[in-house]
């Protein structure tokens, strides 16, 4: 295609959106609203997966240790733990730290009740942050096989109504964007078949003279672009506006 050529067809789609205003201001404001609609879904997703992230991360196991194991053993467990997979920190609180947690949680009255308890009442533990939520129960199983250690205290429940809600949210927002999506492919080909339309007698005229399919279509697809760009920017403001707000 020659410059010439190549200038009077951009030219061409320019003057298609200055010629029909009223159609251009609609698809714009029409796409630039569903563009509006699917950014304030993608960040409302993205933050409510942000915080469910910051749940998750939250959600701990904790491993009961067997009274009067050795220090050796202490450490061979915590091997055993690492080697297992799928733990992002690890946490190792003797007995004595817990009652004195314990102690500094207590209420100035009854503070006194725990003065003279013996610290070898509480077991010592490793408090264990799974890595990987969605293998919370095979990762369970697995510490629950580990010797020593008496007893687990894990969220289950809540692991599962989390893995719920998080697929919920994530399913609910992939739909809102496909169909967002599919709306404004649907406005800027109504806009562009309407243009073709009206303009159909140029368009026979323009093959009558020998006109190419690639020389009648490029103002469209230059009209086009020009919607979605000007859409998207005013969008992308918009959103970013009402989100700094």
């Amino acid at each position: 295609m020659k410059i010439s050529s190549f200038r009077y067809l951009n030219k061409q789609g320019f003057k298609n959106l200055r010629m029909k205003r009223m159609m251009t201001f609609t698809s714009i404001s029409v796409l630039a609203a569903c563009m509006i609609l699917m950014g304030c879904c993608i960040l409302i997703v993205l933050n409510i997966n942000n915080q469910l992230n910051l749940i998750e991360d939250q959600n701990t196991v904790v491993l009961f240790i067997e009274p009067r194991t050795t220090n050796e053993r202490i450490s061979a467990i915590e091997d055993e733990i690492i080697a297992i997979g799928n733990i992002k920190r690890i946490r190792f609180k003797s007995s004595e730290e817990g009652l004195e947690e314990i102690k500094s949680q207590a209420d100035e009255k009854h503070k006194f009740a725990y003065e003279y308890l013996d610290p070898d009442t509480l077991p010592d533990e490793f408090i264990v942050t799974v890595n990987d939520i969605g293998n919370n129960d095979e990762t369970v199983e697995k510490l629950s096989n580990i010797e020593n250690i008496t007893s687990i205290r894990d969220n289950r429940e809540f692991v599962t109504r989390f893995k719920q809600i998080r697929n919920t949210v994530s399913i609910i927002g992939v739909a809102i964007v496909v169909i967002l999506f599919l709306v404004s492919f649907f406005i800027v080909y109504s806009t562009i078949n309407a243009s073709m339309y009206s303009r159909r007698l140029e368009i026979q005229i323009m093959r009558c003279v020998g006109a190419t399919n690639r020389f009648i279509r490029y103002p469209f697809i230059i009209e086009g672009l020009l919607i979605g760009l000007i859409s998207t920017v005013i969008s992308v403001l918009l959103v970013y506006l009402l989100y700094y707000i």
